[in-house]
């Protein structure tokens, strides 16, 4: 594998990476608010219009 090669195989494995990173958290925040929630419901409304709220990458 030449440098250019190399290069490009080692930034797409940093980008990757770091977009697993993000996921990760994103599901433990999900996790922890999902958690949270109690029999009244108003936080299952509250989580239900911040995911709606989300912008969903292309």
């Amino acid at each position: 594998m030449d440098g250019l090669q190399e290069h490009a195989t080692l930034s797409f494995l940093d980008w990757f990476i770091e977009e697993q990173m993000e996921e990760e958290k994103m599901f433990r925040d999900m996790i922890i608010r999902i958690k949270g929630i109690e029999e009244g419901g108003e936080y299952f409304l509250k989580m239900d219009d911040e995911f709606a709220a989300r912008k969903l990458e292309e």
